[in-house]
Parts: C-alpha cells; sequence; structure tokens
C-alpha cells in the first residue's frame, strides 16, 4: 500500500498533543522533561524516516549545471519536510544563492534557478515558500 505526503498529513494533524516519553506505546502522562515529546512529534520523527529521499528531475539538474547551482539536498529536504508539516504541494524554497521548486506530493526537485534568473520573474503554481 503506497501512502502519499497528504495522507500521512491528515492522520497527524487529527493526533493529540498528549506529552509521552518519547517512545511509541509510552505511558500516556508523564512528567515532562527536555526530552519529552508529544505523541505527534515522535510520529512526524518515525514518518520522516522512512520517507524516501528527494528526487532531482533531469530539468533541475540540467538548470543547476547551466546556472552553476549547488544543490544542498539536506537543506532541500529539510525544506520539504516543513512545507509537508504545513499541508503545502508546491513550494518554492529560497536560499541565498538560489531557489528551487519542489512538489512537496511527489517528492521531486523540479527546477533550480539563481538569484539572477528570479529577477523580474513571475513565479507560479507555488502555494508556500519555505525559506533555508
Amino acid at each position: 500500500m503506497m501512502v502519499n505526503n497528504k495522507e500521512i498529513n491528515s492522520f497527524i494533524n487529527k493526533v493529540s498533543d498528549v506529552k509521552t516519553a518519547g517512545k511509541i506505546g509510552a505511558a500516556p502522562f508523564v512528567r515532562e522533561t527536555p526530552e519529552t515529546k508529544t505523541f505527534k512529534e515522535v510520529l512526524l520523527e518515525r514518518v520522516r524516516l522512512n520517507k524516501p529521499e528527494l528526487v532531482v528531475s533531469k530539468h533541475a539538474k540540467l538548470r543547476a549545471e547551466q546556472r552553476n547551482i549547488d544543490i544542498d539536498l539536506e537543506k532541500i529536504n529539510l525544506a520539504v519536510v516543513k512545507a509537508a508539516d504545513k499541508n503545502l504541494k508546491n513550494v518554492l524554497v529560497l536560499s541565498a544563492e538560489a531557489a528551487f521548486i519542489v512538489s512537496v506530493d511527489n517528492n521531486v526537485l523540479v527546477t533550480a534557478m539563481s538569484g539572477e534568473d528570479m529577477r523580474e520573474n513571475v513565479i507560479t503554481n507555488i502555494d508556500g515558500t519555505v525559506i533555508i
């Protein structure tokens, strides 16, 4: 069975913020410590661990090469996780050097733009922005 980000986020948003000891199956109410996490936080961590790596499309690879853009997949992937937490589908990920369009549901880096390419342009079909 294939589960997509939309289904996961829908489920996670329904989960209460009952504090646990940081382990699934722990007592529902425990004394809070700095390590104490909500069930929702623990569930999100588990889901993220099982999430496939961000895929860079051929188009994005080509644009990054043409525009001499380094793609930091780790930072972009963290931005995608934040976007997924907010139920965003297509996001603009902005860094100091470049911008990336990412399909959150498909976990695909669609394209890359340098700072110069972004000037005087209109970016459409996004429903959010994450600044890294």
